[in-house]
């Protein structure tokens, strides 16, 4: 008779590996490294026979697969890839061993021998009983001639006494010394950094301080969540709140020595504003060249003409302010000694500089701090304009754009950009110096980007750039916390360990620590989608606050069935819940900055300085965006700020007033007769109108300067020389007419130093 499979056998018990039964996504969520060689049993519900893709025939065992605890799973495998497993046992287990065996082999209900495979065994008492006779026996043969006298037998319960030692002859042997806790094996030391099984809820470092952003003004206040719900600050004052001061000037002193050049009328800082409000109301229409901006005659039936002369700045008074809007510092000729590289970063590098620092003095963050990188859009010109060309040009596929990297670190808790530093080639790194020799080049960037907070204790969370064990150490040494993902640093990190462990469900996690007492490290791994593998000096594995997520699943086990929307909770760790409520920041910010702002994508541009400078102008119209936000409660949508700030830009009053501190519901109109333009000593419009032909008319009287030289008509007057004419009843005042800035001439200026100087 053939012999039969015996894996063939409906209800046997097989075994095959088990990324033939569930697909490899799951098999290395659950099984880690192991994914590959796991090997899970089943019990053959159906064999079918049939072909292979070559059209070989085949068997294909239909089987219920054990694939981690409870977890069971039907699936047909080839039989080619299974094994028979039946369970062999020798011995017949006690209760405790049949569980340690069928946890083992993964069977639910294991299966127990049958009495023909037991093997019989003798009892005790008859072993002992041939052994005596036998060694009675050899001892008679042995000695022949010698009496043999035979010892009493003792009874059969009671066993045989040893003999008494002679009582004159050895002391007692001292007691044997009480026995010392066993002290636990690391199970983990990677580069002979010791790693012990965390225990439960386990903590390290201090709990987290909680803080909240604050932003300072000039005048000494406070701005954070839910300060100004009335509204008092405009959209305005929170823009110059966040730009920094000195950069703006800057920008008016380098952009004006351009035009100085050109010898065309310089810029004021009113029109520079009114500039950057231009460049974002662009940002609101579709156009192909930016000569159509200014068209009066509407594109189509149903759409308007965008007419941005009715803004106040004419087109070619645009073009050649975007000419030769410049952002930082450069000298004509290269200094002596510097790079070329150095050389033509010095177009930024001056703007990041003051960003830097007027963030580290006037911004606190929250209690976490993100660090990631952003992309400023450049993908290069061709022809004559490669020679001027961005000095290090950065493409990832994993980035959607191209062009400028700039690392930044954001807060946590606002998401307002904090800190920035343009990724520059190994050379130009090199000049800038800083780091320590071998140090990684993430730990090295994220020293810089947290410095001004060092101290702080506040939790710094980066992806897989900036996280390793080194790191984590080097930020406890500064003060700081921190919370990472590694992916490749894996130096004194316990990858192995931990990958090796079998996690079944999506939210458990397991986790070691460097210490048993007091551990300032904390390594773990925690399944989502996927592994993921965290290091922390911060927060705990105790089960925080899970996430929701909404899924479509087959809930009916049916292949016809229609799958339904599903919500399920992830339980994940506190560790992980601070993180991943972190380290999004930038991201989002980006988000915000590119995709709803597109200040890159609208306007062209062939200079990679002015890109740069734009994108950075972005992040502090995004930080607006988020202040505003914050502090106002309000619910306006992003684009609607962006329009209305576009507005207040182009309005605004600034060199007509000393204030820059302007409300939202008293905005001065220019060129208003009857309105002060500001507070303390400023210019004013003189309210006398003009006579024609005896009758009053609605244009201003316009005097002559009475700064000596100048004498040019202007409607301005010094409002400290005109209040204190009227007190003295003295109503003539032809002699306070001064011109104003916007005229490019600096008599306002004289007066104020000859008049009004303090002493």
């Amino acid at each position: 008779m053939p012999v039969t499979n015996p894996k063939l056998q409906i209800g046997a018990r097989v075994s095959t590996r088990a990324i033939l039964v569930t697909c490899p996504a799951e098999c290395k969520r659950r099984y880690g490294a192991n994914a590959k060689k796991k090997v899970v049993f089943g019990i053959v519900q159906e064999v079918i026979r049939g072909q292979t893709k070559t059209g070989r025939a085949a068997y294909y065992i239909k089987a219920t697969w054990n694939i981690g605890e409870e977890a069971t799973k039907v699936q047909e495998v080839n039989s080619a890839s299974c094994k028979y497993a039946p369970l062999e046992v020798l011995e017949p287990p006690g209760p405790e061993q049949g569980a340690a065996i069928a946890g083992a082999t993964g069977a639910q209900n294991p299966v127990p021998p049958s009495p023909e495979q037991q093997e019989p065994t003798t009892t005790p008492t008859n072993t002992v009983e041939q052994n005596n006779n036998t060694s009675t026996t050899t001892e008679r043969i042995a000695n022949p001639n010698q009496e043999v006298v035979q010892p009493p037998t003792p009874p059969a319960t009671s066993p045989a006494l040893p003999q008494e030692p002679p009582a004159t002859t050895e002391t007692p042997a001292p007691a044997p010394p009480p026995e010392q806790p066993a002290v636990p094996e690391a199970v983990a030391s990677p580069h002979g950094f010791n790693w012990y099984a965390a225990p439960d809820k386990v903590s390290v470092g201090n709990p987290i301080r909680q803080r909240k952003w604050v932003l300072k003004t000039p005048v000494n206040e406070d701005i954070y969540d839910g300060c100004d719900v009335a509204g008092t600050r405009s959209r305005l004052d929170y823009f110059l709140l966040l730009f920094p001061p000195r950069a703006l000037q800057l920008i008016l002193q380098e952009t004006n020595k351009k035009l100085q050049k050109k010898r065309v009328e310089q810029l004021t800082m009113g029109e520079l504003l009114k500039f950057f409000g231009v460049l974002i109301l662009a940002t609101k229409f579709e156009f192909s060249s930016r000569a159509s901006l200014w068209s009066n005659v509407a594109p189509f039936k149903y759409q308007p003409a965008p007419a941005f002369g009715r803004t106040g700045m004419k087109r070619n008074r645009f073009d050649v302010i975007w000419e030769c809007l410049t952002f930082s510092k450069q000298p004509q000729v290269r200094p002596q000694g510097m790079s070329a590289e150095a050389y033509r970063w010095m177009l930024i590098d001056d703007f990041v500089k003051e960003f830097n620092d007027y963030r580290a003095a006037n911004f606190s963050p929250g209690s976490t701090i993100c660090v990631d990188e952003s992309i400023s859009r450049w993908y290069g010109m061709g022809g004559h304009w490669i020679n001027g060309g961005l000095p290090n040009y950065v493409a990832m596929d994993r980035k959607p754009e191209n062009g400028c990297e700039i690392q930044d670190a954001a807060c946590g808790d606002s998401g307002i950009m904090i800190r920035l530093k343009l990724v520059k080639t190994s050379n130009g790194e090199e000049e800038e110096g800083g780091g320590g020799e071998g140090e990684l080049h993430g730990l090295k960037v994220m020293k810089e980007l947290t410095e001004p907070w060092w101290g702080s204790w506040r939790v710094v969370c980066g992806d897989s750039f900036f996280a390793s064990v080194p790191a984590a150490e080097e930020m406890l040494r500064k003060q700081l916390h921190f919370i990472g993902v590694i992916k490749t640093a894996t130096k004194k990190y316990p990858l192995a360990y931990l990958s090796n462990l079998e996690l079944q469900n999506r939210g458990d996690f397991r986790g070691v620590v460097n210490t048993l007492n007091n551990p300032s490290l904390l390594a773990y791994v925690w399944v989502d989608r996927d592994r993921r593998y965290f290091i922390s000096t911060a927060s705990s594995l105790d089960v925080g606050e899970g996430y929701w997520r909404t899924r479509w699943r087959q809930v009916i086990n049916d292949r016809f069935s229609p799958p339904q929307r599903v919500m399920f909770e992830i339980p994940q760790p506190k560790a992980c819940e601070v993180y991943y409520s972190t380290c999004a920041r930038v991201d989002q910010h980006n988000r915000h900055r590119q995709d709803t702002l597109q200040l890159e994508r609208k306007l062209k541009c062939h200079s990679w300085h002015i890109r740069v400078g734009i994108s950075l102008l972005g992040i502090i119209i995004t930080d607006t965006w988020m202040a505003y936000k914050r502090a106002t409660m309000t619910t306006e949508s992003q684009k609607s700020f962006h329009s209305y700030l576009a507005e207040e830009l182009i309005d605004n009053n600034h060199d007509n007033q000393h204030s820059t501190r302007t409300s939202p519901k008293n905005v001065l109109i220019f060129g208003s007769p009857t309105a002060r333009n500001g507070y303390g000593i400023h210019l004013t419009p003189t309210k006398r109108k003009r006579m024609s032909r005896g009758k009053t008319t609605r244009n201003l009287y316009q005097g002559r300067c009475c700064i000596k030289g100048c004498h040019k008509k202007t409607t301005f007057q010094c409002s400290e020389c005109v209040d204190s004419a009227a007190q003295q009843e003295n109503q003539c005042d032809e002699h306070f007419y001064i011109c104003a800035p916007k005229t490019n001439r600096d008599c306002w200026t004289k007066h104020l130093n000859e008049k009004h100087r303090p002493t």
